[in-house]
């Protein structure tokens, strides 16, 4: 209204011709566009009626890329088609201007990412990698700390049925060697015993949960702690700016062993000063967000 009430007063109404809005990028939900061209274009009726002749009608960016296929409002993907968009950009702005008796105005998009999202590819190779491995540990021998024994015997016990258990137990006992040994009362080569049983038992416990739907909320972080880091060759900070600075997540997938099942979860770390550039978040094979 401040704007309209200059241009009346210096007799040049008439020039405002073009109603922009914008409301974000990559809105994944067709009813906040929805919700947005509603209150677009009842500001343009309304300041066409004050005598604005307008003409145009900028419908900003925010057109969304199905980047995961889920076809949902999640964070990488829309649940609406292009022609969905259009179709309800048009209805909003027709209804509107049949309702104010006004002729439709051109109309302007800014789809900039729909447009050159998909003309995009960025490759680059893995020149290193720092893998986890834990070797099967060995058996419980005579003469053994109690506490290797009872890891033992936790390793050999983890089930699908029990793997929390398991993990709850061993935790716990990786915790007591940590106290015995700063006590003096557990050998360092019993303390690297029950580390490397430790592991042992969280990587069992990882290929168990692999196949669950459901996993327990204190296990979320299992996966990621036990996983490699490969050293990719790019400047993440030069080449996928929206992947830090925005939390976007986009597709990711080799171009080499494509007849091979991937067996290794790992987190892509660039060559900046100390790794500093990582992806740890990646799109999951059910369309969802994962790190």
């Amino acid at each position: 209204m401040t704007v309209v009430d200059r241009l009346k007063a210096a007799d040049m109404l008439p020039s405002l011709q073009l109603l922009h809005f914008h409301i974000g990028s990559q809105v994944s939900a067709i009813s906040i566009i929805k919700e947005a061209m509603r209150e677009a274009c009842q500001i343009y009726v309304e300041l066409a009626k004050l005598g604005a002749p307008m003409g145009y009608l900028d419908v900003g960016g925010g057109l969304g890329v199905d980047y995961d296929g889920s076809k949902t409002n999640s964070q990488g993907s829309k649940n609406y088609s292009v022609q969905n968009y259009a179709n309800d950009v048009v209805a909003h702005v027709k209804d509107a201007c049949l309702a104010g008796e006004l002729a439709m105005p051109t109309l302007v998009s800014e789809s900039g990412r729909a447009i050159a999202s998909h003309q995009s590819v960025l490759i680059f190779d893995v020149l290193g990698t720092s893998e986890a491995s834990y070797a099967l540990p060995e058996p419980y021998q005579t003469g053994d700390h109690n506490l290797v024994r009872e890891l033992w015997d936790v390793y050999s016990s983890v089930t699908a049925e029990n793997y929390q258990e398991a993990f709850n137990d061993a935790v716990q006992f990786k915790k007591e060697a940590a106290s015995l040994f700063s006590l003096g009362y557990l050998r360092l080569v019993e303390r690297a015993r029950v580390e490397r049983l430790y592991w042992a038992c969280c990587q069992k416990i990882v290929t168990l949960l692999r196949d669950q739907d459901d996993v327990p909320d204190e296990l979320e972080h299992l996966e990621k702690s036990m996983a490699s880091i490969y050293y990719i060759n790019m400047s993440l900070f030069q080449s996928a700016l929206d992947s830090w600075a925005i939390e976007q997540l986009f597709p990711i997938m080799p171009i080499h062993r494509l007849n091979e099942a991937p067996t290794q979860r790992a987190t892509l770390a660039d060559l900046t000063c100390d790794s500093d550039g990582k992806i740890a978040r990646f799109i999951s094979a059910k369309g969802k967000k994962t790190s």
